[in-house]
């Protein structure tokens, strides 16, 4: 997430996107075969969903938008994830299925705008 915003104002955000697609795509594969075996489905699988509608939503907002508003707004909503990281905050109940939607959801979008789907 530090490198986010520097990637973005520095290369746009149509590269930027792009860039990380692929390094997060590498970076991630050896974790699957394990993730896959503890996953708790009941809360992935609605997430997953909805992130895979929204995901061409986001993309849309990538290919329309202004790239100097786009490229600021990226910035922003990186900086305001990593103080959320940062705060501490954490939800401690259970997940329940509109809730993982939701976030499934916001997800797709801002993974469809800047593969930055979130903390």
């Amino acid at each position: 997430m530090i490198l986010d915003p520097t990637l973005f104002a520095a290369v746009g955000p149509r590269n930027a996107a792009a860039a990380f697609l692929v390094l997060n795509f590498a970076i991630t594969l050896p974790l699957v075969a394990r993730a896959v075996r503890i996953c708790r489905w009941d809360s992935v699988l609605p997430a997953a969903i909805a992130a895979a509608c929204t995901v061409p939503v986001g993309a849309w907002i990538l290919a329309v938008a202004d790239p100097l508003a786009l490229r600021w707004a990226l910035c922003a909503i990186v900086l305001l994830m990593l103080m959320l990281i940062v705060s501490g905050l954490r939800y401690t109940g259970e997940p329940h299925v509109a809730a993982s939607m939701g976030v499934g959801a916001v997800a797709g979008l801002l993974g469809g705008i800047g593969q930055v789907a979130g903390p």
